[in-house]
């Protein structure tokens, strides 16, 4: 009996290899759809999925959190039958097994093919409805498909059907967060921190919405504690970096001015790593010029802090390198994720259009949020709308050769601030 077990284990480890083999180099074998429709109704609320999201939150949150999100629902989410699922080997394996396809459900998210995921976790849930992990996986699927109100309801249902269940207060808490209610977000990262104080990403994600909520105080302690339960070079240096909105005195900001110089001064003299500082840290030092004093000192402090803990950040364009073709036209960039009903798309959207219409320039827009004007997008030559990762930009902007690089706002956004590649 021993021995067949082994066998049945070692076979079936043999077939999931297979199968992520075969999902990495020949997806088509896996998304070719019949006709087949799994559905699970879900409730729709009023909300745009395309607004902006709150920039020094969500990716630092994700960095942080296990791969778990949401759903809101009573339009019904229709997804496609999996293509394997009529499969009699496919069907051994993973057909009736509700656990084999929440995990490839959590899998498959982890490396970006949330469609396909989708399909494993309505699959999940119907082979055993009402299961809190699995109404959560989905929501991590629908949330990553930028469908965020039936990510809220699969949260709240995963919750019905667990109260307890503190990764589905967490995401919950994301996807209210991304919706604008940070009360109810703040809630649920509570109830999540009182399930499992051990939990980390529960304490970063209550201490990001504090933050964001103007609690500074509170943010900071949170933060704290995170850290305490698993230490993080981005979250140190948020913690030291980290302002209040509304200083109560003069005397506080010179005290904060001079926390923030030991505290810079601190870090940079220890080991410190970041690969990706937009996302690991989230913020910029924006608050310092609404303080009335000479900023340049602690700025260029903060600029060698960050170059000490990511050196790429002094990466050079290829073409920046030595001398280049000559063009028949000047090639511009502008970069922000701003570019909207904003101050900065109130000062630059008719300057860059203008410029546009001059045939002695060729305006390339570099749009880092994906939500820029309609009307701006087709004014200039062309439109670029990189990746929120800071090697995946810096590599889109390199990529146009600009022979010169407006960054619309500097300080105001994470990546706009660190992603100094294109022209000099």
């Amino acid at each position: 009996m021993r021995k067949l077990w082994l066998i049945f284990s070692q076979t079936a480890t043999i077939c999931l290899a297979a199968l992520l083999v075969v999902s990495t180099l020949r997806p088509d074998l896996l998304n070719g759809m019949p006709q087949g429709t799994i559905i699970t109704t879900v409730k729709q609320t009023a909300g745009d999925a395309t607004a902006p999201r709150p920039s020094s939150y969500s990716d630092a949150a994700r960095k942080a959190m296990p791969a778990v999100v949401n759903i809101f629902t009573s339009q019904a989410v229709k997804a496609q039958q999996h293509p394997l699922r009529d499969d009699p080997l496919f069907r051994f394996f993973f057909g009736d097994q509700p656990d084999a396809h929440r995990g490839l459900c959590v899998l498959l998210c982890g490396r970006g093919e949330a469609q396909t995921a989708l399909q494993h976790g309505l699959e999940a849930l119907r082979l055993r409805p009402g299961w809190a992990d699995a109404h959560n996986c989905l929501g991590v699927a629908l949330s990553a498909l930028s469908r965020l109100d039936e990510a809220v309801d699969q949260f709240r249902r995963a919750l019905q059907a667990e109260p307890g269940h503190a990764s589905a207060h967490v995401n919950l808490g994301n996807a209210l967060i991304e919706q604008g209610s940070f009360d109810a977000a703040i809630e649920h990262y509570v109830q999540a921190v009182a399930l499992d104080p051990e939990n980390s990403t529960a304490h970063l994600t209550l201490a990001m919405a504090l933050e964001e909520d103007g609690r500074y105080a509170d943010a900071l302690a949170s933060y704290g504690r995170a850290q305490a339960l698993a230490p993080n070079d981005g979250i140190r240096i948020k913690m030291a970096t980290l302002l209040p909105l509304f200083p109560r005195s003069s005397r506080e900001i010179d005290a904060l001015r001079e926390r923030l110089d030991r505290e810079i001064a601190a870090l940079t003299a220890r080991p410190l790593r970041l690969r990706d500082p937009a996302r690991e840290v989230g913020q910029t030092a924006f608050l310092l010029p609404y303080q009335g004093r000479n900023d340049r000192d602690l700025q260029v402090k903060l600029a060698a802090l960050y170059e000490h803990a990511c050196p790429d950040l002094l990466y050079t364009a290829p073409h920046c390198r030595g001398p280049g073709a000559r063009r028949p036209r000047l090639r511009v960039g502008f970069a922000s994720g701003y570019f909207r009903a904003h101050s900065v798309g109130i000062w630059f959207n008719r300057l860059i259009a203008l410029l546009a219409q001059n045939p002695q320039f060729e305006v390339v827009l570099v749009d880092l949020s994906g939500a820029a004007d309609a009307e701006l997008r087709a004014a200039c030559a062309r439109y670029v709308a990189p990746a929120p990762d800071l090697a995946l930009a810096r590599g889109a902007i390199a990529r146009e050769e600009l022979d010169v690089l407006v960054y619309a706002d500097i300080g105001m956004d994470a990546l706009s601030a660190r992603s100094g590649a294109g022209a000099t």
